[in-house]
């Protein structure tokens, strides 16, 4: 059930809506893509997972992120992980 315009849960973020978020929800680079895909540069479509699912871990559901994943039908994909201040 999607909570707003762009968004799963509180912890999923469509990479559409992250240029509009806090660096420190997001980190530097999605907030950058999201900035450019509301810019209208070509920039594959995806989502994030918010820095809030580490402080709420009980809120977080990896289940969730699976379900995401496959409701966009996505055959392949490009994961990244880093520290958010590492953007």
């Amino acid at each position: 059930m999607r909570e707003r315009e762009g968004r799963v849960s509180s912890n999923i973020i469509d990479l559409s809506q992250t240029g509009d978020c806090q660096s420190e929800l997001v980190g530097g680079k999605a907030r950058n893509l999201g900035r450019l895909m509301q810019a209208g540069f070509n920039v594959p479509l995806g989502f994030c997972v918010a820095t809030t699912c580490f402080d709420e871990r009980d809120d977080f559901d990896e289940l969730g992120v699976l379900a995401e994943y496959r409701q966009r039908g996505m055959s392949r994909v490009a994961v990244r992980s880093s520290g958010v201040k590492e953007d």
